[in-house]
């Protein structure tokens, strides 16, 4: 069951924070939303309802200039003011007669650069022109009509390395990336009758600098919201609606969940700690597996009556199953979700094939069929597949900390592969030195080499 296609499951409290918070703010004092919480609680959803309710006019049946989707800072492109910038542009999808401004300042950024060679002071200022630019189309726009914003994966404005670039010797040194001055002092404080909602991983030493970098240039703006887990009713909720989509893909399957009890769904929402992501991971095994886990089959009555170190424990054997089973499936497609895993830059075909060591035809099978995963995520700009971020720490945390042969293989494939297209978009660029897209393609793979 593709998580997307399940129904929104209505987090009313949170949602009713937001609205209230939406209705009170004064166009000269937008709400800037900070939602936190750990990996696979729903963020991105609950940032795409937000937006969904506001395009639609169901709150107060005022019609806000929403943007069309999340904008994520996992992806490198928006690190930068002139990144951050066009992904917002691109987000709102404004129209010709809106940010003509912005649109010619980017023009002309990204046709001097070209010509400024080591001028670092002419390429910044040309920069703070692009930023300028955004802000000012920006807050034209919202004199028309009230926009709002979602940013996702905030954790990601801090360089933090995470265990796959420390296991294959590339941890960084953490710094800020080069657009948090700009989106701080300059953006957040400037803009007018334009909400923006922020949501990230709670990580307290990370959260404790960022928000109070905030709070200094945003002030009583700023409403903090704790994201927590499914609550009982919201986890059945879910539950029906998984099984409704599941019947319609395909019914012989979705009598699985259906006739699987209201005390066992209770013992698994108790289990999977009512993390939605490992719901639905659980739902989706539950689709193809013969039977329960043996923690699943457990009585209500010895669930509940666990202590707080024994539930851990259930939920630790519970993730390593899940993980394991989703590789070992008899599919041609299961030793690519391990694969996934090491490549947090996402994939492509040909670095599918690089790291599955297949032909391209073969390659292109495996990539069909993980982008209907329900933890798999495709980019829309370029098509490349991501695992849920929550499912890269399970991974993680299950199997490729133990995979020392398998680090050394995904490491060479991966480097294989950029040199190669580092060393192709260099011969594109020989051909046509001022063809900006083509030097855009070039910084953009020397950057996810980095990373």
């Amino acid at each position: 069951v593709s998580v997307e296609r399940v129904p929104f499951v209505d987090r009313r409290t949170v949602l009713a924070q937001i609205h209230d918070a939406l209705r009170a703010a004064s166009p000269e004092a937008p709400p800037v939303f900070f939602i936190q919480a750990p990996g696979g609680m729903g963020k991105t959803e609950l940032l795409r309802e937000v937006l969904r309710r506001c395009r639609n006019g169901e709150w107060d049946g005022r019609r806000w200039a929403a943007a069309t989707d999340v904008i994520d800072f996992y992806h490198l492109g928006t690190h930068t003011v002139e990144g951050l910038s066009s992904a917002i542009h691109d987000a709102l999808q404004p129209g010709p007669s809106f940010f003509i401004n912005f649109r010619s300042r980017l023009r002309d950024l990204e046709e001097r650069r070209l010509h400024l060679g080591g001028l670092l002071q002419a390429v910044s200022d040309l920069r703070d022109r692009v930023g300028r630019g955004l802000i000012e189309d920006l807050n034209s726009l919202a004199r028309v009509r009230p926009v709002v914003l979602a940013l996702d994966t905030a954790e990601r404005l801090l360089y933090e390395p995470d265990e796959v670039q420390d296991a294959l010797g590339m941890g960084m040194e953490e710094i800020g990336v080069a657009v948090l001055p700009w989106l701080l002092r300059e953006f957040l404080p400037r803009i007018r009758n334009v909400a923006v909602l922020f949501a990230g991983r709670s990580t307290p030493e990370t959260f404790s600098r960022l928000l109070d970098d905030l709070r200094k240039n945003v002030g009583d703006r700023l409403r903090v919201i704790e994201l927590g887990a499914f609550g009982l009713e919201d986890a059945l909720e879910y539950w029906e609606a998984a099984s409704r989509v599941a019947e319609q893909e395909r019914p012989d399957l979705a009598a699985r969940l259906r006739a699987i009890g209201p005390d066992r769904r209770r013992v698994i929402h108790h289990y999977t700690g009512g993390r939605p992501i490992l719901l639905s991971l659980t739902l989706d095994y539950l689709l193809r597996a013969d039977q329960l886990p043996d923690d699943l089959k457990e009585p209500e009555a010895v669930a509940v009556a666990r202590t707080g170190e024994e539930l851990a424990e259930v939920q630790g054997r519970l993730e390593a199953h899940l993980v394991k089973e989703f590789q070992e499936r008899g599919l041609p497609a299961d030793p690519a979700i391990r694969l996934l895993g090491w490549a947090r830059r996402g994939v492509d075909r040909k670095l599918l094939g690089r790291l599955l060591g297949r032909s391209e035809a073969e390659a292109d099978q495996v990539f069909e069929t993980l982008r209907k995963l329900s933890f798999v995520k495709v980019r829309p700009a370029d098509q490349r597949l991501f695992l849920h971020d929550e499912m890269y720490e399970l991974l993680w945390k299950h199997v490729l900390q133990f995979d020392e042969i398998g680090r050394a293989r995904a490491f060479d494939a991966i480097l294989g592969y950029y040199a190669e297209e580092i060393e192709s978009a260099r011969s594109a660029l020989a051909e046509a030195p001022t063809d900006v897209n083509r030097q855009a393609d070039l910084y953009r793979l020397k950057a996810e080499e980095v990373h």
